[in-house]
């Protein structure tokens, strides 16, 4: 009998916290219930907008990090979006993703969800 290899799956990205100041502000992103028959699973995060796609980390066994975000794209109100790409044992992967929006704010500027 020939089985498949599905994917990871039922996961979701958590981003916190909701508001903050882009290179100012610690977020957390954390994968958050991800299963699969064929672990370990690793996580790899990171940003992308409409022009560019910014891993933040290698695959990776932690299920989250902490850390500052740039700016997203001035062109799409400041829409910055957060991923993590999740991978098994037998390298298939499964993505999840947030999407931040990041506003001018009186020369400064503000990322919230």
């Amino acid at each position: 009998m020939l089985e498949m290899n599905m994917p990871p799956s039922f996961g979701t990205l958590f981003v916190g916290p909701k508001v903050g100041v882009e290179l100012i502000d610690q977020f957390t992103l954390r994968a958050e219930d991800w299963q699969d028959d064929d672990l370990p699973l690793s996580y790899l995060f990171g940003s992308q907008t409409s022009t560019f796609s910014l891993p933040l980390t290698n695959f990776q066994s932690a299920r989250s990090i902490t850390i500052n975000l740039p700016a997203g794209n001035p062109e799409k109100e400041w829409e910055l979006e957060v991923y993590v790409r999740v991978r098994d044992c037998l390298l298939y992967t499964s993505d999840a993703a947030d999407d931040l929006l990041c506003v001018d704010l009186g020369g400064r500027r503000i990322i919230k969800n």
